[in-house]
């Protein structure tokens, strides 16, 4: 928990309420336990409305919003299906770069699989995840899927100019 938002006085002194939440939502989901990404969700939620009302929208967000889905191992179905869904976006909404990425050999998954299991919120400036967290809460994944597709066009430009797969991924 200690690469959770390093540089942040806040979670400097709330290390183990984020652990109390993480171990509770485990205990809560034993079918999910704890992946590696809750973390940001946990401190973001944590870092917004407190100890108890974090760990219940983290648990509101495994049940109603399927969340449960993509940390369920081993299959991750939920991981695997969202995938699939920014990658089909992606094909649609900047197919020049969908197509480079398979010439070059990228795996889209390479960038994608760590937003989804974090939500996003390890990629937000802490400030504004309040901001996305409600538009989640909302409208659920569309918004997430929106916001990876936005940032894909964002670094087109330079992701386009890359001819090394390691320069894309890296």
């Amino acid at each position: 928990m200690e690469r959770t938002f390093p540089e942040s006085v806040f979670f400097a002194k709330s290390r183990k309420c984020l652990a109390r939440i993480l171990n509770s939502v485990a205990c809560a989901k034993p079918e999910v336990g704890y992946i590696q990404g809750m973390n940001f969700i946990g401190a973001v939620l944590l870092f917004h409305c407190g100890e108890s009302l974090a760990f219940h929208l983290f648990i509101r967000l495994l049940d109603k919003y399927g969340i449960s889905d993509v940390f369920l191992m081993p299959e991750m179905n939920g991981l695997e299906q969202h995938n699939r869904e920014i990658s089909r976006l992606l094909q649609i909404e900047m197919p020049d770069l969908f197509f480079h990425f398979i010439e070059k050999g990228v795996s889209l998954h390479l960038f994608t699989t760590e937003w989804i299991i974090s939500l996003f919120l390890n990629c937000i400036p802490i400030e504004l995840t309040s901001l996305y967290l409600d538009l989640f809460f909302d409208i659920g994944w569309p918004v997430f899927y929106l916001i990876c597709i936005e940032v894909l066009r964002h670094y087109k430009p330079s992701l386009l100019l890359m001819n090394e797969a390691s320069d894309i991924v890296g």
